[in-house]
């Protein structure tokens, strides 16, 4: 299996997390604590007693209810990289299968794709078009062998959200070309009552997890909805790769996500501290006009074109070297000229955190006057 390297996630891994100023992490921490989350060690159960070996049944219930659909298009999966690769592993289990995916794109996303045995062509979202989708791009692409569409929603690294409408004609052209439009939502309950691909058309598969919206990442606990037969044939691949999911993710996950009471005050917190600290971006965005963006609709990271040729990437380096803050590298996007900005921090960091790369944007800008004037 073709699996890129180096890559993002490798990247992320190394990277010293006790930087002081993480602008670079796309999800949040976990608004509440144990005891508000009602997950006691008391409360954990270890083991299952039914049928949990292809997901616990009463969280594949959950899901279901909330998609909309039979529990035998739910899987579970660790994390919502894993749904990706499994759900891609049966698309393209027979070999020659292409598939169309957006740029830029999440690197582990589409390193995912290519590891499934897909051979790749892009779907540009331009900056200019505001990481719009335009379908005559895919027309214009497409051929018999393309058998998955792979979008994310919101858009990372823009933050950018599809319309409904577009994932109607997506899931039609799916449909009338015997193809299928996989969806990563990973971001997508940042906004309010979001309705989910896989509840439009039964061409469109969804996935998602409690990484980052609700910041209970070290739980690896996510999900796939889709298709029934994908759905099950994902899961028996899963056998030869770990077998099961672990029970007490899963257990904890149904815990946390069937309490309207525990769900409604994470909701509240996090559209709270989203809220803030979307304000904090907007002004200090005020003070940065030789960037050129474009706003999130919802969620925490956003993409920020910040000058030519690989600037962002060195933008990046230096902040990381010099000021003790992690941006990520536009590179790992295929753009270098930008950076991808996460602003879920603590409010107060945050806004010392941007100064600090207004200052040390301005420190490069007068820098590079100097050199061109041979002061």
């Amino acid at each position: 299996m073709p699996f890129p390297g180096p890559h993002f996630m490798a990247w992320a891994k190394r990277l010293n997390h006790d930087v002081k100023y993480d602008l670079f992490s796309s999800g949040l921490r976990c608004q509440l604590s144990d005891s508000e989350l009602g997950v006691g060690l008391d409360t954990i159960k270890l083991q299952g007693d039914g049928d949990y070996f292809y997901g616990y049944m009463p969280l594949r219930e959950l899901l279901a209810q909330k998609y909309g659909v039979h529990p035998d298009q739910v899987m579970t999966s660790q994390g919502s990289s894993s749904a990706n690769f499994l759900i891609a592993a049966a698309i393209f289990e027979s070999p020659g299968g292409q598939a169309v995916v957006e740029s830029p794109c999440y690197q582990p996303l589409l390193g995912a794709i290519q590891g499934a045995g897909a051979k790749i062509k892009r779907l540009e979202r331009r900056f200019q078009d505001r990481y719009e989708i335009d379908l005559h791009q895919i027309h214009s692409v497409w051929n018999p062998n393309i058998r998955l569409i792979v979008i994310t929603r919101l858009h990372n690294p823009s933050g950018v959200d599809i319309p409904v409408a577009m994932l109607r004609e997506l899931n039609d052209f799916a449909a009338a070309h015997d193809a299928w439009v996989l969806v990563d939502e990973v971001f997508l309950d940042f906004l309010d009552n979001p309705i989910p691909a896989a509840s439009i058309g039964e061409r469109l598969i969804s996935t998602a997890s409690v990484t980052k919206v609700y910041g209970m990442g070290d739980l690896r606990f996510g999900w796939g909805v889709g298709d029934a037969a994908i759905i099950r044939r994902a899961r028996e691949i899963n056998d030869y790769i770990s077998v099961h999911n672990p029970f007490i993710s899963e257990y904890l996950g149904y815990r946390i996500l069937s309490s309207a009471t525990v769900t409604a005050a994470m909701r509240q917190r996090i559209k709270a501290r989203v809220s803030e600290n979307r304000s904090i971006l907007d002004e200090w965005l005020t003070s940065m006009p030789e960037w050129e963006w474009v706003m999130p609709d919802g969620g925490i990271i956003f993409f920020p074109k910040v000058g030519d040729r690989d600037s962002g990437d060195r933008l990046a380096e230096n902040l990381l070297a010099n000021w003790d803050i992690a941006v990520t590298p536009g590179g790992f996007f295929e753009h270098p000229a930008h950076i991808r900005l996460g602003f879920g921090i603590e409010p107060n960091l945050l806004r010392a955190g941007l100064e600090h790369v207004r200052n040390a944007c301005h420190e490069a800008n007068q820098a590079a006057y100097s050199a061109a004037k041979g002061l």
